[in-house]
Formats: structure tokens, sequence, C-alpha cells
């Protein structure tokens, strides 16, 4: 009766650490997820922001473009950035269209609207 009396009280022991285990493991779990949601939440506002300020600067950039009367200077808006050629390479072409002789533009040392030589 006692060796049954004993396992029956170390069976209750293991059941009890058990449960305050799945208790604190619970607890942990609830902890990480609300500090997700936090960070979330914290992204949502900074994205919201952003995007606010980008709106923004569309709604400048249009109301610039619609004061333009003959529309050669549109300025291209934030979400529509165009890729830029800095290689200096004469096939790559200019970003300015101002390489009149080959060789100039962005090209390292070299100005462009010329022959391509150096300055001196």
């Amino acid at each position: 009766m006692a060796r049954w009396l004993r396992a029956k009280k170390l069976s209750v022991r293991r059941k009890k650490k058990e449960l305050r285990r799945i208790k604190r493991v619970k607890q942990l779990l609830i902890a990480a997820n609300k500090r997700m949601q936090e960070l979330v939440d914290d992204f949502l506002f900074t994205a919201e922001a952003d995007n606010k300020h980008v709106r923004q600067m569309n709604e400048a950039i249009q109301g610039m473009n619609d004061l333009s009367l003959d529309g050669n200077y549109n300025i291209t808006t934030v979400n529509q950035v165009q890729p830029c050629c800095n290689s200096g390479s004469t096939t790559d072409g200019d970003n300015n269209s101002y390489n009149h002789g080959g060789g100039g533009g962005n090209s390292r040392g070299y100005g462009g609207g010329h022959d391509g030589r150096r300055h001196e």
C-alpha cells in the first residue's frame, strides 16, 4: 500500500511539473505573439508614414508637370524611377543626351559634349 501511495504521489508531482512547464511555454508564446504584433503595428505605421510622404511628393511633382506648358520638362514620379547609366561607355548612351563627340558624358574625367579628350 505504501509503495502504491508513493507511486501515486510521484505521478501527481510529475503531472504538476508538466502542467507548470506547459503554462510557462504558453506564457512565453503569448508574450512572443504580443511582441510580434507590436512589431507589425510599428512596421505598418512606418510604412503608412513613408507612403504619405511619397504620395505628397508625387502630388507636388504632378503639380509641377501640370504647370509646364510645353511638356518638355516632365519629371518622373517617385515610383517611376528610370535606370541610370554610369559606366561611361558610348554604347550605354549618355544620361543627359549631350554626348556629341563620343566618349564624353558621364565617363570618368572626360566631361560631355566634345570629342572625349581629357580637359587640359
